[in-house]
């Protein structure tokens, strides 16, 4: 293979790659909510686990390791969040998901904040951050299960 044919080939790689996490937006809100739902799906496990592991550090009294479960979570939770927002909105659903993307951009800013604390092990931040956080995430939840993503919310 010559050189012009490698660099060819390089580029298609790249192309696909990057383009392999954008995604088609949905015909309609019945679809989108079948994506968003098994997005949200997808990340449960993982976040879960995260959750469950902070909680035991936690209650063994390890902070700093509680912290830093705590901050992959929220990096789970902030990697879900831009796929979210990335899924286009079908325009029988832009009225209906106006206010949960509204929530969750306000929530995403919160998870960041929380999650750069608990890198920094800054407890008072990150109390602060997460209190925020936890008081939005219950709104946006139940915005979740009213337009249909349950698999987002409950």
């Amino acid at each position: 293979m010559n050189n012009r044919a490698g660099r060819v080939g390089a580029t298609a790689v790249i192309v696909m790659a990057t383009a392999g996490g954008a995604m088609a937006a949905p015909a309609n809100l019945q679809q989108y909510r079948v994506q968003v739902n098994a997005l949200c799906r997808s990340y449960t496990p993982a976040m879960n686990r995260e959750d469950a592991e902070a909680t035991a550090y936690a209650r063994s009294g390890n902070g700093p390791k509680a912290l830093s479960a705590l901050g992959v979570e929220f990096g789970l939770f902030l990697q879900l969040s831009a796929r979210i927002r990335a899924v286009g909105v079908p325009p029988d659903g832009r009225t209906m998901m106006t206010r949960p993307l509204r929530l969750l951009r306000t929530l995403t800013a919160y998870a960041e904040k929380a999650g750069q604390a608990s890198r920094a092990y800054n407890i008072t931040a990150f109390h602060s951050d997460l209190t925020s956080f936890l008081s939005i995430a219950a709104t946006l939840n139940a915005a979740f299960d009213t337009v249909g993503l349950q698999d987002c919310g409950s």
